[in-house]
């Protein structure tokens, strides 16, 4: 029998969750596995077509989802399994069945980062332009992907009596799921949605300098994913611990975000950027293109953006000193042609 979900504080349902959407030659299409291609080609559509302002062409944003795509899917699931593998060691053969549910979303992030910083270092193009745009569509993918969850029955949270609580009846009757739970998978669903919102509107006219958008991403989804894990039921825990993975890494992401873009916003090196004459924002450009890239993390010690300073001001000093030199020889000029129209 399929589980039945309600929501009866709000008078809603009940909805019965099959999970199998349709089936094809005998093979099961499965809700999950169509929410998150749903999703994915979204994000895809929504990134392609927001290359151009991020300075990314969209062609080599289809090579790298090709490369992309395939290893986050193995990342996901490989972090998954890690830290469910009490389970799978007996389960060997239920590894691989990614489409009944089990995928760890930080799985596919650390492969997909991995992945686009070799890909963007053979292209010669911007990491963190790529960054920038491609972390809008994972709002998208992850906000959508939460409905995949939701299907399956599972990303929910702990016992409440909220109005908004949760129940799912199953059989045999799961009591500690019949009484009620937190939706948690509608809570990063709605967190998503407007992380989404919110970065899509800035990322317009706002961005001040290339990874901006990245770590505004990683400190909004971090923040929210580390508050939402304290209401899950269902994570991944380091073992032995009661220490949940996620929330762990969610809360580095968050600090990490939210320390790099103060420091950043502080020493302001990109303020004149929109300058083309200033030394100061051709010099800060070649940080962002190249010193804080994956192979060269040193632009974040603030060892370069010194440097940068200091090189603008003796660009500076020297443009001073030789356009004193030139006003002073253009005045002396001047004044020999006039005693000379005076005589």
């Amino acid at each position: 029998m399929n589980p039945i979900v309600t929501f009866p504080g709000l008078g809603l349902g009940p909805y019965i969750m099959n999970k199998v959407a349709f089936t094809v030659f005998g093979w099961s299409i499965m809700w999950y596995a169509l929410i998150i291609a749903f999703g994915y080609i979204l994000a895809v559509i929504y990134v392609i077509a927001r290359s151009k302002k991020f300075d990314v062409k969209g062609d080599d944003l289809v090579d790298l989802l090709l490369w992309a795509t395939p290893i986050a899917i193995i990342g996901a699931r490989a972090m998954y399994v890690t830290f469910n593998f009490r389970f799978y060691e007996g389960h060997l053969d239920e590894i691989y069945k990614i489409w009944q549910g089990g995928l760890a979303i930080y799985g596919a992030i650390i492969a997909s980062v991995i992945v686009a910083a070799i890909f963007t270092k053979k292209r010669g193009i911007s990491f963190w332009a790529v960054m920038d745009v491609c972390s809008l569509g994972l709002l998208i993918g992850q906000a959508i992907g939460r409905w995949g969850n939701f299907v399956n029955c599972e990303a929910f949270g702990i016992v409440t009596d909220l109005p908004w609580r949760m129940s799912i009846r199953t059989v045999p009757v799961n009591t500690y799921l019949a009484n009620g739970v937190h939706p948690t998978f509608f809570y990063e669903f709605a967190w998503n949605t407007i992380g989404f919102i919110i970065l899509h509107f800035y990322s317009r006219k706002k961005r001040k300098f290339k990874g901006e958008i990245f770590l505004m991403y990683s400190a909004w989804y971090g923040l929210g994913r580390a508050i939402i894990e304290t209401f899950r039921a269902d994570s991944l825990y380091f073992f032995p611990s009661s220490i949940k993975v996620s929330q762990v890494i969610a809360a580095a992401a968050f600090v990490a975000g939210v320390l790099i873009l103060i420091y950043i916003y502080v020493k302001k090196p990109y303020k004149s950027a929109k300058t083309p004459k200033n030394a100061l924002g051709a010099s800060v450009s070649g940080i962002f293109e190249n010193d804080m890239s994956f192979a060269g993390l040193k632009g974040f010690t603030g060892e370069n953006i010194e440097y940068t300073f200091e090189y603008a001001e003796n660009y500076f000093e020297q443009g001073t000193k030789e356009e004193t030199v030139k006003t002073e020889g253009e005045n002396a000029e001047n004044a020999d042609a006039s005693s000379q129209e005076s005589t």
